[in-house]
């Protein structure tokens, strides 16, 4: 399970690197690949034994899909904190 949230935040972060650097291309199939992750059993999702160097870029492209995940939620939870705000204010 744990391999499952990694790969998926590591998703999210490889889509940001390729938008951040307006590889329109590969932020397609970066979608296309997460919309199958999160389609698939917890259990599909495996690890490969790579590099040093690799599991760095690896890990830094993780932390960066969490984070934005991260941002994500707090906006979120902020937006659905003003429309109640703002609902509550008509009463």
């Amino acid at each position: 399970m744990v391999e499952w949230f990694r790969h998926f935040f590591w998703l999210i972060g490889w889509s940001v690197w390729c938008l951040i650097q307006l590889d329109f291309d590969n932020f397609i199939d970066t979608l296309f690949w997460l919309r199958i992750h999160l389609t698939c059993k917890p259990d599909c999702v495996g690890r490969a034994e790579v590099g040093i160097k690799q599991e760095i870029i690896n890990a830094i492209v993780t932390l960066l899909g969490f984070i934005v995940f991260c941002l994500i939620i707090f906006l979120l939870l902020n937006l659905l904190r003003l429309i109640i705000n703002y609902v509550k204010g008509y009463r």
